[in-house]
């Protein structure tokens, strides 16, 4: 299953994001990384995928072999209404807003205590 280019690029994709919100982090002296840098890393790391898979034909329609399937296939009617709906969710980014929001007010507590005794 990991051969697959898709897989491959979804794999490669979400170790890039827990790298980046995670373990950037976890380095000395290192912030938690803004959303908005978070967003343009993981813009360059799709691109570069992207660019990847598609610079083999044979590769870009092996990638585009799931993506076709999920959008035209009746067997996949059931999973493609399962993503819709948890595409146009309102309570999952909210929530995980709500989360990264409360991570940055401990982190920033605690480098404003290091500051003042």
């Amino acid at each position: 299953m990991m051969r697959h280019p898709f897989w491959q690029a979804v794999a490669i994709l979400v170790l890039a994001f827990v790298a980046i919100e995670f373990g950037i982090p976890l380095l000395p002296g290192s912030a938690v990384v803004p959303a908005s840098v978070v967003l343009q890393y993981m813009a360059t790391v799709t691109v570069g995928v992207l660019i990847y898979v598609s610079d083999n034909e044979e590769r870009w329609a092996q990638f585009q072999e799931p993506i076709h399937a999920m959008l035209v296939e009746p067997r996949l009617k059931a999973m493609r209404g399962t993503l819709l709906v948890a595409a146009h969710s309102r309570e999952l980014p909210f929530e995980c807003f709500q989360a990264r929001q409360q991570r940055l007010a401990i982190v920033s507590k605690a480098s404003h205590e290091r500051i003042l005794p």
